[in-house]
């Protein structure tokens, strides 16, 4: 991508990071400057960091400048963490020495419902705009991880890029979605977080990573947008090319009163949002693990379920079977009754006594048995009344890890082939496991959804993901 206003505040050659301490170098998680010039060497950034320091002349090993005008070069992004009083100077001496990128770390602004933050905020928005300058925030982290840029706030993030964006108003939810989702094998291009965003907000950061190559699938928390109608229209027009997941806070009473003490935000009636979410097809989900399980499915299940919502479904108890399938009916899925030919072939080799053959398939009666689990496998994905397959891995029941390796291949091996052209998912059971089964049950997390396999925790969190992915592909088709 090229030419867009914000493509050098994603790939900073040059940064500067006024407000920063040498006091804050006695903890890595300190809040402020010193965490930026920290983390952003131990990620391996490879372009020029310039710390600005009135009285100082090396903090965190590097040269220290005593205003921007000083630094020897252009400034392709500036960091601002001093106190909120000062904000507006800092900003009037970016616009003059050209610096375009801006991040407000700063707080006590509108969020505060004070008067003198909302006045202060007021003349951010001022400056900003008379200066053409590109604010990021006031009131939150920033670019809180941009792997391919070597930038990241916190020290635990992973080098590697991905295609998943996430764009959120809340820092906190920026450092859990990354580090859940890197556990359950999601990796990211950008990360986000824009607090306030009074200058710049979600419609801005949606328009940027529509065009950003490395972004495929984009995921937003958001309490509240400035332009309603430019959102919606946007969102409308990616999503048909990029799918859109929003976990939008705020969407009871209580839960906008909060919003509003957060960020300072109106976060507008249920009823515009559900309008939204209708005439988008955007995915809506209702908690941050759901917008990881949306994810996950979006970019780990190959193919994506674009079939259709019939699911065949194996798993062990005849209560769950009924709980599950009251899950999937509320989740808009539909659980077809197998055909007869599918039956006929599972009473060849799965024990009657105990078992169901309609659809979910009881696997307890597998139990210990790995040929059996996979051949049931098989047997569901070749059902023509059947798109997408869901299973449990059923780890207690197997019990020893040589079979656990004898499924996970098999059933790998498979999905590869997949010559039914399938969608497959699957749920861990590890409860009844114990503690000889954690290295295979470790790799088996590891190794089956790089076959196209998403892995969740629960059915229910299977079934609320594909469920909201399979309604995307239907809006897309239909659109």
């Amino acid at each position: 991508m090229t030419g867009h206003r914000l493509e050098s505040l994603f790939d900073p050659k040059s940064i500067a990071i006024v407000g920063i301490s040498s006091k804050e170098a006695a903890s890595q998680w300190a809040a402020g400057g010193m965490q930026y010039a920290v983390q952003y060497q131990r990620l391996g950034y490879e372009g020029r960091i310039y710390p600005i320091h009135r009285e100082l002349e090396e903090i965190a090993g590097l040269k220290a400048y005593k205003s921007l005008a000083e630094v020897p070069e252009p400034l392709d992004f500036v960091i601002i963490s001093v106190r909120n009083t000062l904000v507006p100077g800092v900003l009037e001496e970016c616009a003059q020495v050209g610096a375009k990128n801006v991040h407000i770390f700063s707080s006590g602004f509108s969020e505060t419902g004070d008067p003198e933050g909302i006045e202060l905020e007021k003349q951010v928005v001022e400056i900003a705009k008379r200066g053409g300058l590109n604010v990021v925030g006031p009131n939150c982290n920033g670019l809180a991880y941009v792997p391919k840029a070597k930038l990241s706030m916190w020290p635990i993030m992973r080098p590697e890029s991905g295609p998943v964006a996430y764009v959120s108003q809340s820092g906190v939810n920026c450092f859990q979605f990354i580090t859940y989702g890197q556990r359950m094998g999601l990796r990211f291009s950008k990360v986000i977080s824009y607090g306030n965003g009074k200058v710049m907000d979600a419609t801005d950061y949606l328009d940027y990573l529509a065009q950003d190559d490395d972004t495929k699938i984009i995921c937003m928390y958001v309490e509240a947008v400035n332009d309603g109608q430019r959102f919606t229209k946007l969102v409308k027009e990616i999503n048909k090319k990029k799918p859109v997941a929003i976990w939008k806070g705020g969407m009871t009473d209580i839960g906008a009163r909060a919003t509003a003490s957060h960020t300072g935000s109106l976060a507008g009636s249920v009823q515009i949002w559900d309008a939204f979410f209708r005439q988008t097809g955007a995915i809506q989900a209702g908690s941050l693990d759901e917008l990881v399980d949306i994810a996950m499915t979006l970019v780990g299940m190959r193919p994506q379920p674009t079939r259709g919502r019939r699911m065949g479904i194996m798993l062990g108890g005849g209560g769950y079977s009924v709980q599950t399938a009251d899950t999937a009916a509320n989740e808009g899925l539909e659980m077809p009754v197998f055909a007869k030919e599918t039956q006929d072939e599972l009473k060849t080799f799965v024990p009657v006594i105990g078992s169901g053959f309609k659809n979910p398939l009881d696997s307890e009666p597998m139990a210990e048995s790995a040929d059996m689990m996979i051949g049931a496998v098989k047997a569901l994905a070749k059902d023509p009344n059947v798109d997408i397959v869901a299973m449990s891995t059923e780890l207690g029941f197997l019990r020893k890890p040589e079979r656990i390796t004898k499924f996970q291949d098999e059933l790998i091996e498979f999905v590869k082939e997949n010559p039914y052209n399938k969608s497959f998912a699957a749920i861990m059971e590890t409860a009844m496991a114990g503690k000889d089964m954690k290295e295979p049950a470790d790799v088996l997390q590891k190794q089956v959804p790089k076959a196209g396999i998403p892995i969740y925790r629960t059915m229910g969190r299977l079934l609320k993901a594909v469920g909201k992915v399979s309604k995307y592909y239907e809006f897309v088709r239909e659109s």
